[in-house]
């Protein structure tokens, strides 16, 4: 189980972009973001590489599960923290599209302005893969027995579904051993888990997902 849970977080890196919520903290970092390269300088820059850090710790002191937790505050924590790797994939994309215009010789210091806010962002997209991961995963190992509680937490992720948390949920349908006395989830766990997978992951990744489960 470890070595497939370590697998799918590497494949996390496929998820697509949807909207986030205004009230997030990460809003403080798209607000610096600049919009053309006259808006690349060294203060913008360093001011975004502080405040990159200041964000990543309150959104990791935010989501992350705590053993006092019950079942509403867990999805809750989820729920949070489910818009925010797709909201910044698709503020990095815009971000991406200001390269070409960089095209004179007396933009050489806007440029390196502007590459380290790129390699910020991008730094910060890949962190905000693991958190998501990370939370999802616990989420389903203290919720795993309790197939009510489950069943909400797949019901939280259809409700702003991405590549990462399908795939740290589809661990469910594995069947566990036998020896264990756990049952496994439900068929319609299952179906609803394959759906989730459907729907953010190319059709020949799913397949190929599928296989390595059955092995």
């Amino acid at each position: 189980m470890p070595k497939i849970r370590n697998y799918l977080i590497v494949l996390c890196l496929t998820c697509l972009p949807l909207p986030l919520q205004a009230a997030s903290p990460l809003q403080q970092v798209f607000d610096q973001l600049p919009r053309s390269a006259q808006q690349c300088d060294a203060e913008r820059a360093e001011r975004l590489h502080g405040l990159i850090r200041e964000v990543e710790l309150q959104i990791a002191n935010t989501v992350t599960v705590r053993e006092t937790d019950d079942v509403a505050a867990i999805l809750s924590r989820v729920k949070l923290m489910s818009p925010a790797v797709p909201e910044t994939e698709a503020r990095l994309q815009k971000l991406l599209t200001l390269r070409t215009q960089f095209v004179s010789e007396d933009m050489k210091p806007a440029a390196r302005s502007y590459l380290r806010m790129t390699t910020d962002v991008i730094d910060l997209l890949g962190r905000l893969r693991v958190l998501l991961a990370e939370v999802v995963e616990e989420a389903t190992y203290r919720l795993e027995l309790d197939s009510a509680a489950f069943g909400k937490l797949v019901t939280t992720v259809e409700a702003q579904p991405t590549a990462i948390a399908a795939l740290t949920l589809s661990y469910a349908l594995l069947n566990p051993d036998a020896e264990t006395g756990i049952a496994p989830f439900s068929q319609e766990i299952k179906q609803r888990v394959l759906g989730l997978l459907d729907k953010t992951l190319p059709g020949e990744s799913v397949i190929t997902l599928v296989e390595m489960l059955r092995q």
